[in-house]
């Protein structure tokens, strides 16, 4: 009886054993393909692990193929963020030479003005400078006319004037200055004939006005 039970022990710890190195093993190949149910699978018919096991690995190839496209998506987004970052910069680049293409051309174009105007200043400086010029010169000799004309009249005036004093004074008088106001030009050559002339133009200036005194 007792032989039995020691049997049957043996037997019940031999099965124990096997339930448990197969639960290990089994367990070591589920964990292969990312299997985490909590079973005892050491007690699993083998259709039914195997059913388990195909699932799992399905599960696991999935989640493989999964990883992979996502990797790949990744991968192709990173890829056409690349590209839009570069177009986005190229973008930037194109726009700030244009940016800097327009302020060049205003620059030019206000400097090309500022130089029109300056240009036309200085022809309008000129042009009225000379207008002034002009002005200057005719207001002058409007001025010269005039101070010709008011010293001639002064000068017939005060000639007018003498001539009705002279009028009034004694003829011994008018005499002496008529003969003094008698003069010569100067001679056209230097010649001994136009010394002998002047000489006796003086002779005579001097016997009138002696004559004159005898009055």
């Amino acid at each position: 009886m007792k032989r039995l039970e020691r049997l049957k022990k043996h037997f019940e710890l031999a099965e124990v054993k096997k339930i448990a190195d197969l639960h290990s093993i089994r367990k070591e190949e589920l964990d292969k393909v990312g299997f985490e149910g909590d079973l005892n699978l050491g007690e699993l018919s083998e259709t039914v692990y195997a059913g388990i096991l195909q699932g799992a690995k399905l599960t696991h190839a999935k989640a493989v193929e999964d990883a992979r496209i996502a990797e790949e998506q990744a991968k192709e987004a990173a890829r056409l963020e690349a590209i839009e970052a570069e177009a986005r910069e190229q973008e930037r680049i194109a726009a700030k030479a244009e940016v800097a293409r327009l302020a060049e051309e205003l620059a030019e174009k206000e400097k090309a003005e500022r130089e029109a105007k300056e240009a036309q200043a200085k022809l309008d400086a000129e042009a009225k400078a000379e207008r002034d010029a002009i002005q200057a010169e005719l207001d002058a000799a409007k001025k010269a006319k005039s101070d010709a004309e008011i010293a001639e009249r002064v000068k017939v005036e005060q000639e007018a004037a003498e001539a009705a004093k002279l009028a009034l004074a004694p003829v011994k008088e008018q005499l002496s200055k008529w003969v003094s106001s008698l003069n010569l030009s100067s001679a056209p050559v230097d010649h001994t004939t136009a010394k002998d002339i002047e000489t006796k133009f003086d002779g005579f200036k001097r016997w009138a006005l002696g004559e004159i005194s005898k009055l």
